[in-house]
C-alpha cells in the first residue's frame, strides 16, 4: 500500500509539473503591429501605444482558447502595473481551439488576419479582397485594424477593423445604428455566459424606427431601451453626475449612416467602457450595472395578474423538484437569465433548473404541482432555483406591525392621564396634584422606549437565529463584516454577484464569489477564525486579485469539494490542505502562477481523492 502510495505520489506530481511547465512558454511582444510573416502564438501579445491601455492576445474562456482585446486596468500610481483586465472584443466567439499550438498570422495569399491550429481549417479574422501587403495594428483606442501598406512601408489604407464587428462591448469611437447602402447594422451581443463569450440571448440596437432610443432585445423582444435626451442616454438615476458626463454620446445622421457614438473626455477618471452582460443589463467601466436591470425588469413589467404582487426573487437550493418538468424550444441554449425570464412570464411556474451547470444551458421549468426536495449533499447535485412569494409590500406592512404597538400603548397612557386629570378637576384637595402628573407623563416617555428596547432585544436574537444568509447585487460592497460569523444557526452564505468586493476576512476576491459555509454550534467559538469552520464545497471562479486561500478556510475535515478557476495571480494553497480527509474532488484551472503542490499533499490521509485536475 506504501510503494502503491508512492507511486501515485510521483505520477501525479509529475503530470502536473508537465503541465505547468508547459504553460511557460517564451512570450513575445511585438509591439503594436503584426507585419506579414510574423507568427503570433500563445502567450504573444500586441500592446497599444497608449501605456499599454489595450493588449491583443490568445486567452482561455470556458472551453478553449480565443484571440480577444483586453483593457488593462492600470495601477494609480504604476502605469505599467495592470490590476486586472477585461475582455472588450473576441475574434472568434463562437470557434474556441482547444489546442496551445495555434497562431494567428497573415495569409501570404489573400492578405487576411487568420487563425491557425491543428484542429481544422484556418479561422477567418478579416475578409477582404485584392490585398497582399498588409499588416495588424492595435490603435490606442483598442481598434484592431488591417491595414494595406505602400512600397515605401507607409499605410495606403485600413481594410479591416474590429470596430466594425464589436462583441458585448462598445467602446469610443465604435457606432450603434446602421448603414443605409448597404443595410449593415452596428450592435452589441452579450456573452452566453459569464465565462463563455459565444453568442448570447440579449442584443444592443438602434430601434429602427425612433433614432433617439437604444433597445436591450431579448431574442426578439424588446427587454429594455434607453432614451437619448438632452444628449445623453437616461441612465439609471442611482449613478452619479461624473460618471453620466464620461459617455459623450453623439447621434450622427447623413446619407449613408446613422448611427450613436462616444467620445472619450479628458477630465474622465474611469475609461466609459458600456458592456451589454449576460443578464441584458448595462455595466460602465468599473462593471456596475447603469441600466436594464433584470430584477428591475422583471418587477416592472408584471405582465401578467398572477405576478402583481410577487417579486422576482428566485432562491438557489440544491436538491431536486418531483414532478413533471417542462422543456420547450430552444430550451437547450437558454442560460440563467433566459430561463429567469421564461419562468417568471409563465404564471404557472414556481421553479426553474440548469440542465447543464458545466456550461450553463438547457432550461427546465417546473409548475405548481412540483415539490421540491432538499439534498443533503451538493456533490453531483443541481441547483434549483425556486420562486419566493414575497408580498410587494410586506416591508411596510412589517413597519406597520412594528409600529402599531407602540402607538397603542402611548395613546391608551393619554387617555389615562386625561381620565386622571378630569377626576382631580372634580376632586377639591389641597395637595400636590402635580406630582400624579409628573408621574404620568414619565410612564408616556419609558413606555415608548421599553418598547422600542424589547424590539431591539428581539431582532437582535432573530438575527442570530438565521440559517441563510445571502448577499447578492451590492455593486458598491468592498468588504463583508467581521462578526458575520457570529450567527451560530447560520448553515449557508452566498456572496454573487458583487464585483467590487475585495475581502471576506483574509481571503482577497475580485470579480465573483460562490462560497457556501455550515458552522458547527459551539458555544465556546465566538470569532470566525477560531469556529470550526466545516465546508462542503468551494468554487472560485474568475478572480485577478486572488493571491492564496487563508489557514483557516480550509478547516475541517468534510470539504469535499474544492475548485479554483482562472485566477491568473493564484500562487499557493495553504499547507492545511494536507489534512482534509474528506475531499474528493481537486480542481485548479488555469491558474499559471500555481507552480507547486503543499509539501506531503500526497499522503494516505487523503485516500478518498476521486478527481483531481491541474490544468494551466
Amino acid at each position: 500500500m506504501a510503494i502503491k502510495g508512492i507511486l501515485n505520489h510521483i505520477l501525479v506530481r509529475f503530470s502536473c509539473l508537465i503541465v505547468l511547465l508547459s504553460y511557460h512558454s517564451y512570450s513575445v511582444n511585438h509591439g503594436d503591429t503584426l507585419h506579414q510573416g510574423q507568427v503570433f502564438k500563445h502567450g504573444d501579445q500586441l500592446l497599444s501605444a497608449a501605456a499599454g491601455k489595450f493588449s491583443l492576445a490568445f486567452i482561455y474562456r470556458h472551453n478553449g482558447y480565443h484571440l480577444g482585446v483586453q483593457y488593462n486596468r492600470l495601477q494609480p500610481d504604476n502605469v505599467d502595473v495592470p490590476i486586472s483586465y477585461s475582455t472588450v472584443w473576441v475574434a472568434n466567439p463562437n470557434n474556441p481551439i482547444t489546442d496551445k499550438s495555434t497562431n494567428l498570422s497573415i495569409d501570404a495569399s489573400d492578405g487576411n488576419l487568420k487563425i491557425f491550429h491543428s484542429g481544422g481549417n484556418p479561422i477567418p479574422v478579416s475578409l477582404v479582397e485584392g490585398a497582399r501587403n498588409t499588416s495588424a495594428t492595435l490603435l490606442s483606442s483598442g481598434n484592431l485594424v488591417l491595414q494595406e501598406m505602400n512600397s515605401a512601408g507607409s499605410v495606403k489604407r485600413v481594410l479591416w477593423q474590429s470596430f466594425d464587428y464589436p462583441t458585448d462591448t462598445l467602446l469610443p469611437g465604435m457606432k450603434l445604428g446602421f448603414n443605409l447602402q448597404t443595410g449593415y447594422q452596428w450592435f452589441l451581443r452579450s456573452w452566453l455566459t459569464v465565462g463563455n463569450p459565444a453568442q448570447g440571448s440579449f442584443t444592443l440596437v438602434m430601434d429602427p424606427n425612433d433614432s433617439n432610443k437604444l433597445n436591450v432585445m431579448w431574442f426578439r423582444e424588446v427587454h429594455c431601451s434607453v432614451v437619448f435626451l438632452n444628449g445623453n442616454f437616461n441612465f439609471s438615476s442611482s449613478i452619479t453626475n461624473d460618471r453620466v458626463k464620461s459617455y459623450d454620446f453623439t447621434y450622427i445622421s447623413n446619407e449613408q449612416e446613422k448611427y450613436f457614438n462616444y467620445s472619450l473626455l479628458d477630465f474622465t477618471t474611469t475609461y466609459p467602457i458600456l458592456t451589454l452582460a449576460v443578464d441584458g443589463s448595462l455595466l460602465d467601466g468599473d462593471l456596475s450595472p447603469i441600466a436594464c436591470e433584470l430584477s428591475e425588469i422583471l418587477e416592472n413589467q408584471k405582465k401578467h395578474a398572477c405576478r402583481r404582487s410577487v417579486s422576482p426573487y428566485f432562491s438557489s437550493k440544491h436538491g431536486f423538484m418531483s414532478g413533471e418538468r417542462t422543456n420547450f424550444k430552444g430550451s437547450d441554449h437558454m442560460t440563467i437569465s433566459d430561463c429567469k425570464i421564461k419562468c417568471w412570464n409563465d404564471c404557472s411556474c414556481v421553479a426553474f433548473s440548469i440542465r447543464n451547470e458545466t456550461n450553463g444551458t438547457g432550461c427546465e421549468i417546473w409548475n405548481r404541482e412540483a415539490n421540491f426536495i432538499e439534498s443533503k449533499t451538493i456533490i453531483n447535485t443541481p441547483s434549483v432555483y425556486i420562486l419566493e412569494y414575497k408580498e410587494k409590500f410586506a416591508e411596510k406592512k412589517w413597519r406597520i406591525h412594528r409600529i402599531g404597538p407602540i402607538i397603542a400603548a402611548v395613546l391608551i397612557v393619554l387617555m389615562f392621564c386625561l381620565c386622571y386629570l378630569t377626576w382631580r378637576k372634580y376632586k377639591a384637595k389641597e395637595e400636590k396634584w402635580w406630582l400624579p402628573l409628573i408621574i404620568a407623563v414619565g410612564v408616556v416617555l419609558a413606555i415608548p422606549l421599553l418598547c422600542y428596547s424589547c424590539y431591539m432585544i428581539w431582532r437582535k436574537l432573530r438575527a442570530k437565529e438565521v440559517s441563510a444568509g445571502e448577499i447578492s447585487g451590492c455593486e458598491n460592497l468592498e468588504y463583508l463584516c467581521d462578526d458575520i460569523g457570529s450567527s451560530k444557526a447560520l448553515r449557508t452564505l452566498t456572496v454573487v454577484g458583487c464585483p467590487s468586493l475585495l475581502s471576506l476576512q483574509t481571503l482577497f476576491l475580485g470579480e465573483k464569489l460562490n462560497l457556501r459555509i455550515q458552522m458547527e454550534e459551539d458555544d465556546s467559538h465566538q470569532d470566525l477564525n477560531s469556529t470550526r469552520i466545516q465546508l462542503r464545497s468551494i468554487f472560485i471562479q474568475g478572480l485577478p486579485n486572488l493571491e492564496d486561500l487563508p489557514q483557516w478556510l480550509l478547516h475541517g475535515n468534510t470539504l469535499e469539494a474544492l475548485t479554483i478557476d482562472e485566477c491568473p495571480n493564484f500562487i499557493a494553497l495553504p499547507v492545511s490542505l494536507q489534512n482534509l480527509q474528506s475531499l474528493q474532488l481537486l480542481a485548479i484551472l488555469y491558474c499559471p502562477k500555481l507552480t507547486s503542490l503543499p509539501e506531503g499533499y500526497f499522503s494516505e490521509k487523503i485516500s478518498n481523492l476521486r478527481g483531481l485536475s491541474c490544468t494551466n
